[in-house]
């Protein structure tokens, strides 16, 4: 026992002594170029594509525009190729792994929201990359021109000092069978910040290339109602208010009015009421965007009660903008004007009756719920943003 106890203190003694965490270094070098292969593998262009027949959603605007779905929980696909020109025997491309691309979010809104997209990786190796063929480059090289171009953006000018004009169309054909092409799909959320995105190509093999270009999100607001009519049911009091409440639950045509921002940008939300079967001076409206009850965290007081309105407003005039209390999300007042993007908002109408124009029977009028820009909007940018390509 004797024996026993002294080699177990020995071992408590050493252990007790180590230390819980050991940091050792490990270093390795990418040594690019150190291959042996004399001709550096080049990246010669990068562009992207909606995917569809068209391949850009905006003919009359540089580069590759796309546009958000502008439906709720949906995607719109963007396709980003790159052109790479191999001149080594063997290869040194031979895996589309060694082509890597990185999705940034746009660089910066002005004066906008962080949660916008303020920059910052979207998208990290983006994955699978699929091969893709010449006659997918054709067909883009044909729509580069016009107030579309530049569509394809060339990047040899840069970096290549033996074709000071870049490789165009023409020259590529002695290469074609050295130029390998890639592309890889992106799917943009339907509430993901308009801009200008980056598309980061890098090759990673003994040699090593990296470019980047644009593609742009097109800024487009949008809501989505869940009635097509607000039904105030049978009525005779003249010189009062009758409301419609609606609910915060999106459900179609349930009868209770909500809307939602299915756009990729917050908007400022607006009304107009027309008099309808109504004389002008017979009928007022208002407009509410919110809970009623002004204890509750989601209050917002009407567009008459905001601006101090009596209720005594004409027909035909624009219930702009209607008041929107964010405090309950954002705990800020800064953009309490808007309609934040993904968000749903409860909405409930007012109509004071001074006289029933025509008597009794029904009375039919339209409303229409419109968007505006808010303060700040996306930055702008530019397809190509290594200088401008050489037109053929």
């Amino acid at each position: 026992m004797k024996k026993i106890f002294g080699i177990l203190a020995v071992v408590m003694f050493l252990v007790s002594f180590m230390p819980a965490v050991s940091s050792i270094d490990g270093e390795i070098v990418y040594n690019p170029d150190g291959g042996g292969n004399t001709e550096p593998v080049k990246i010669l262009a990068i562009w992207e594509t909606n995917g569809d027949y068209d391949l850009d959603d905006d003919y009359y605007s540089p580069g590759c525009q796309i546009d958000p779905p502008l439906v709720y929980d949906c995607y719109s696909d963007v396709w980003v190729y790159v052109a790479v020109l191999d001149l080594n025997d063997p290869p040194e491309i031979t895996d589309t792994d060694q082509i890597k691309i990185d999705i940034s979010w746009p660089e910066n809104n002005i004066g906008g929201r962080s949660d916008l997209g303020m920059g910052g990786k979207a998208w990290d190796n983006l994955e699978p990359v699929y091969y893709a063929t010449w006659q997918e480059y054709v067909d883009a090289h044909n729509i580069d021109y016009g107030s579309n171009w530049p569509f394809i953006c060339y990047f040899n000018q840069a970096n290549d000092e033996e074709y000071p004009d870049g490789y165009d169309y023409v020259e590529w054909q002695y290469f074609e069978s050295n130029v390998i092409f890639f592309k890889a799909k992106y799917s943009l959320y339907y509430h993901d910040p308009a801009g200008w995105y980056d598309a980061d190509v890098t090759i990673q093999a003994s040699t090593y290339d990296n470019q980047k270009n644009y593609f742009e999100y097109v800024y487009t607001l949008c809501l989505d109602p869940d009635f097509e009519y607000v039904n105030w049911g049978g009525q005779h009091l003249i010189n009062t208010w009758h409301a419609k409440d609606g609910n915060w639950d999106w459900s179609y045509l349930d009868g209770y009015p909500t809307i939602r921002n299915v756009g990729n940008w917050d908007t400022e939300v607006g009304c107009h009421f027309t008099p309808g079967d109504f004389a002008t001076e017979d009928v007022y409206y208002d407009i509410r965007a919110g809970d009623s009850n002004p204890q509750s965290a989601k209050y917002n007081p009407t567009y008459c009660e905001e601006n101090d309105i009596p209720g005594m407003i004409p027909c035909n005039w624009d219930y702009y903008p209607i008041p929107i209390n964010n405090d309950y999300w954002l705990d800020s007042e800064e953009y309490n004007d808007v309609l934040l993007k993904c968000h749903t908002m409860k909405l409930d109408f007012y109509i004071f009756v001074m006289q029933w124009t025509n008597g009794p029977g029904p009375y039919s009028f339209d409303i229409d719920l419109f968007t505006m820009d808010p303060d700040w909007t996306p930055a702008p940018g530019y397809p190509c943003p290594m200088g401008e390509p050489q037109p053929e």
